[in-house]
């Protein structure tokens, strides 16, 4: 059977996490598929992994429309990232509305290496509350999302652990940190978040450090922090390079300190959210609000333990579509 997929997420918004997610879901989903994804401006529609990978308006109330239109042409909606997550009224009402719209369209819904949270406000709760019920099976990235999903009311006989699709795509893990090398600094601008001492650039103390981005936004931020030009990252390739000539690495962006938890370089995380706290927690890195606090590697096993439950994940859910889809 040849499945029309809609993959729901912030794709196409300038973000390196969104897009390394994109690129791990194309990895995982049947390859005589027909997909089309929620997409910003700067989503290229292309070939990719074997598979068509096709548009679909993701802002404003016709984007709403045109979903809805699409939606009941699809067999499979499959959301991915970080969702329903009220840091912006969007984080949940997107999804929400999605997750409802899908299910109203006789779409399976799938939560596939997803993560779930920060939900702080009662309106953001109830809403994600409500959202789940329309899930059919949740895989969930992490140990945090799993219980958050519990908690709102989500059958747990439908919900297993996963992992983030990012660990569908290979990454370099040999690469030794170089003597004498850069410091690697992500940061975002984000309320409420206090930069840590050891990162502002009078505490530096002459270390030779080079900004990263992982979006547009994040670029004018540390530029402006540390009056040089920071370096924006859109690829696993990019980052690569990048990690020849580092020595360690602090990253606050998720996906950066995933990536950073999977190279063999020394780090520390700057946690502004659960997410990052539960990387931290994860890998056995330390985060800057430890006192004294020292750069770690992630600790052995971290890696093997995720690449086996990805492939688990990627039999489970051709399992799930050979049961549904015949």
């Amino acid at each position: 059977m040849n499945l029309k997929i809609m993959a729901v997420g912030f794709y196409g918004e300038g973000n390196l996490g969104d897009e390394l997610i994109l690129s791990g879901l194309l990895e995982l989903l049947p390859k005589n598929s027909e997909v089309f994804v929620t997409a910003g401006h700067s989503f290229v529609a292309d070939k990719r992994h074997n598979l068509s990978a096709k548009p679909v308006k993701r802002r404003g109330f016709i984007a709403a429309l045109s979903f809805f239109k699409k939606a009941f042409a699809c067999d499979l909606a499959v959301f991915s990232g970080g969702i329903l997550q009220d840091a912006s009224l969007e984080g949940v009402t997107f999804y929400a509305l999605r997750m409802f719209i899908a299910k109203l369209a006789g779409c399976k819904v799938v939560l596939l290496g997803a993560g779930l949270g920060p939900l702080k406000s009662p309106l953001g709760k109830l809403f994600s509350r409500i959202a789940l019920k329309f899930v059919d099976k949740a895989w969930l990235r992490d140990s945090y999302s799993l219980e958050l999903y519990k908690n709102l009311g989500g059958e747990s006989g439908k919900a297993f652990r996963g992992t983030d699709l990012s660990w569908g795509l290979f990454l370099c893990d040999s690469i030794e940190p170089k003597k004498d090398g850069l410091l690697l600094i992500n940061l975002r601008p984000f309320k409420d978040f206090n930069i840590p001492s050891d990162l502002l650039p009078k505490n530096l103390n002459g270390q030779k450090i080079l900004p990263v981005a992982c979006r547009m936004e994040d670029k004018v931020f540390l530029e402006k922090l540390y009056e040089q030009e920071a370096v924006l990252v859109k690829s696993l390739t990019d980052f690569e390079k990048l990690l020849r000539k580092a020595e360690k690495v602090c990253a606050m962006r998720y996906h950066m300190a995933l990536l950073a938890a999977r190279s063999s370089l020394s780090c520390k995380f700057a946690p502004y959210d659960s997410k990052v706290s539960e990387l931290c927690r994860e890998t056995g890195i330390p985060d800057f609000s430890l006192k004294n606090s020292k750069f770690a590697s992630a600790r052995k096993g971290f890696s093997e333990e995720n690449c086996f439950i990805f492939n688990r994940m990627k039999q489970e859910l051709r399992e799930y579509i050979k049961e549904n889809f015949k």
